[in-house]
């Protein structure tokens, strides 16, 4: 019973006529796809501003480092109160997060103020 239903319905199937698209279906298709490409502008993610700013923030963070792992070398003046105050806010910082070691505090510090800037470069752009 199951057999000729199916056999009944595939040569009902089969006598229908497949439906054809109109004259111009393909022509009209592919000028839509033309328009949408015209459409598309690239645009950067990090502009060129960007870019120096994160440049320079990795530059300024290998100068810090440079400073806090050389604990040989001699530093006066304004350096030394400098690196004294970095200390003493890593040691205030650290002492919220537990027994975190400050490479660990200063790079979470560094991904906030990324994250921060984002923020205000995203909302800068959109205006």
């Amino acid at each position: 019973m199951q057999n000729e239903l199916n056999d009944k319905h595939t040569k009902k199937l089969l006598q229908k006529s497949a439906e054809k698209p109109s004259k111009g279906f393909s022509a009209s298709v592919m000028e839509r796809i033309a328009a949408a490409k015209e459409g598309i502008v690239y645009q950067p993610v990090f502009s060129k501003k960007t870019w120096f700013l994160i440049a320079a923030m990795f530059v300024g963070l290998l100068v810090v480092s440079f400073v806090f792992s050389s604990p040989s070398a001699e530093i006066t003046g304004k350096a030394a109160e400098i690196k004294a105050n970095a200390k003493a806010i890593i040691g205030t910082v650290n002492g919220f997060f537990g027994s975190l070691s400050p490479t660990v505090v200063i790079s979470v510090a560094v991904l906030g103020l990324l994250f921060f800037a984002d923020f205000f470069l995203k909302k800068k752009r959109a205006a």
